[in-house]
Protein backbone atom coordinates (compact mmCIF):
# COMPACT_ATOMS: atom_id res chain seq x y z
CA UNK A 1 0.00 0.00 0.00
CA UNK A 2 1.61 3.31 -1.01
CA UNK A 3 0.55 6.59 0.45
CA UNK A 4 1.50 9.76 -1.80
CA UNK A 5 1.82 13.26 0.35
CA UNK A 6 0.20 16.36 -1.47
CA UNK A 7 -0.78 15.53 -4.26
CA UNK A 8 -2.01 18.56 -6.31
CA UNK A 9 -2.06 17.20 -9.95
CA UNK A 10 -3.10 13.94 -11.77
CA UNK A 11 -2.23 12.86 -15.13
CA UNK A 12 -3.16 10.23 -17.07
CA UNK A 13 -2.70 9.40 -20.34
CA UNK A 14 -3.58 6.42 -22.86
CA UNK A 15 -0.17 3.90 -24.52
CA UNK A 16 -0.22 2.13 -27.35
CA UNK A 17 -0.91 -0.94 -25.83
CA UNK A 18 -4.39 -1.88 -25.13
CA UNK A 19 -5.90 -1.29 -21.69
CA UNK A 20 -2.87 0.30 -20.21
CA UNK A 21 -2.94 4.01 -18.93
CA UNK A 22 0.36 6.05 -17.45
CA UNK A 23 -0.64 8.24 -14.20
CA UNK A 24 1.60 10.31 -12.77
CA UNK A 25 0.56 12.25 -9.26
CA UNK A 26 2.64 14.97 -8.34
CA UNK A 27 2.52 18.36 -6.61
CA UNK A 28 4.15 18.17 -3.17
CA UNK A 29 7.25 16.29 -1.87
CA UNK A 30 6.50 13.17 -3.40
CA UNK A 31 6.36 12.22 -7.13
CA UNK A 32 4.24 8.72 -7.87
CA UNK A 33 4.25 7.70 -11.97
CA UNK A 34 3.10 3.88 -12.56
CA UNK A 35 1.50 2.16 -15.56
CA UNK A 36 -1.50 0.95 -15.05
CA UNK A 37 -3.54 -2.07 -16.50
CA UNK A 38 -6.60 -4.35 -15.00
CA UNK A 39 -5.56 -7.26 -12.94
CA UNK A 40 -7.11 -9.64 -15.64
CA UNK A 41 -6.20 -10.53 -19.10
CA UNK A 42 -9.09 -9.79 -20.50
CA UNK A 43 -8.27 -8.62 -24.01
CA UNK A 44 -6.13 -11.64 -24.67
CA UNK A 45 -7.22 -14.99 -26.34
CA UNK A 46 -6.60 -17.89 -23.97
CA UNK A 47 -3.61 -20.42 -25.28
CA UNK A 48 -6.76 -23.24 -26.02
CA UNK A 49 -9.00 -20.75 -28.27
CA UNK A 50 -9.68 -22.91 -31.23
CA UNK A 51 -7.95 -20.30 -33.89
CA UNK A 52 -8.41 -23.31 -36.61
CA UNK A 53 -12.49 -23.19 -36.21
CA UNK A 54 -12.35 -19.63 -36.12
CA UNK A 55 -10.95 -19.58 -39.76
CA UNK A 56 -13.28 -22.19 -41.23
CA UNK A 57 -16.35 -20.30 -39.87
CA UNK A 58 -15.06 -16.73 -41.30
CA UNK A 59 -14.04 -19.08 -44.85
CA UNK A 60 -17.43 -20.89 -44.91
CA UNK A 61 -19.41 -17.92 -44.39
CA UNK A 62 -17.62 -15.53 -46.66
CA UNK A 63 -18.78 -18.69 -49.27
CA UNK A 64 -21.99 -18.08 -48.01
CA UNK A 65 -21.97 -14.37 -49.00
CA UNK A 66 -20.60 -15.30 -52.30
CA UNK A 67 -23.18 -18.07 -53.23
CA UNK A 68 -26.10 -15.83 -51.92
CA UNK A 69 -24.81 -12.89 -54.23
CA UNK A 70 -24.65 -14.80 -57.06
CA UNK A 71 -27.95 -16.80 -56.54
CA UNK A 72 -29.49 -12.90 -56.46
CA UNK A 73 -27.92 -11.64 -59.20
CA UNK A 74 -29.82 -14.56 -60.79
CA UNK A 75 -32.91 -13.51 -59.25
CA UNK A 76 -32.71 -10.29 -60.44
CA UNK A 77 -32.10 -11.31 -64.34
CA UNK A 78 -34.69 -13.63 -63.97
CA UNK A 79 -37.28 -11.15 -62.83
CA UNK A 80 -36.23 -8.44 -65.30
CA UNK A 81 -37.57 -11.19 -68.27
CA UNK A 82 -40.90 -11.82 -66.57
Amino acid sequence: NLTVSGVKHVISTPTALESQSLVLAFGGPDIFFARMSPSKGFDLLPESFNRALLSAVVVGLAVVVIVVNSMSKKKVVKQGWM
